[in-house]
């Protein structure tokens, strides 16, 4: 997926901002794991790691269920991560669509199953400083966040309605980690972009 370039209008002016790609994945056969970790490492990296937790499973009758690719707990404030990689995309938008509309909805219904369980059962679970924290569903509010990780995005993509019982949001992992850049990266003055300009 290519870069962005926003344009920003402020009090002080007009500044560029640049939206990097996401950064690349190892070339491997597991490239869902690889997405997953590349976005638990940007939270935690450029975020705050105490907030962070990784993914555990956990014991359903006599099967086992993943608690989310992560999970960011601040407070009574909590999102549970699903993140859905497409390998080999193709030149045809509907069928890359069908596939994101699929893949999205089944995210959705994974983050109500992750809140859930921890609703029902509370799960100790480890931070990314590995320390561990008893982590209650019933006692955060909840956002279900889908992040897609997809080279070739239609241009005229949007999600459909979610049908998530939570709150959610639909985010590209160029996006995701962009929500993550360290604040001299955020400052134009920093970061070596353009002055303001149009005053």
């Amino acid at each position: 997926m290519a870069g962005l370039t926003l344009l920003l209008e402020t009090d002080e002016g007009t500044y560029l901002r640049r939206v990097p790609d996401a950064s690349p994945l190892p070339a491997v056969e597991a490239q869902g794991y690889e997405a997953e970790a590349a976005v638990r490492d940007a939270a935690a990296t450029w975020g705050m790691p105490d907030f962070l937790f990784l993914p555990r499973q956990q014991r359903k009758g006599k099967g086992v269920r993943e608690i989310g690719d992560g999970l960011l707990v601040v407070g009574n404030q909590a999102a549970g991560l699903q993140v859905k990689s497409r390998t080999d995309p193709c030149d045809n938008p509907d069928k890359e669509k069908r596939w994101l509309d699929k893949a999205i909805a089944k995210a959705l219904s994974q983050g109500d199953g992750t809140v859930r369980r921890l609703t029902n059962t509370p799960a100790v679970l480890e931070n990314a400083r590995g320390r561990e924290v008893l982590v209650d569903g019933a006692a955060h509010e909840w956002l279900s966040v889908v992040i897609v990780d997809h080279a070739s995005l239609p241009r005229d993509f949007f999600p459909a309605e979610s049908t998530s019982s939570a709150p959610s949001v639909v985010l590209t992992r160029r996006d995701w980690e962009f929500l993550f850049l360290p604040p001299t990266a955020l400052d134009p003055s920093r970061a070596g972009l353009p002055a303001p300009h149009g005053r």
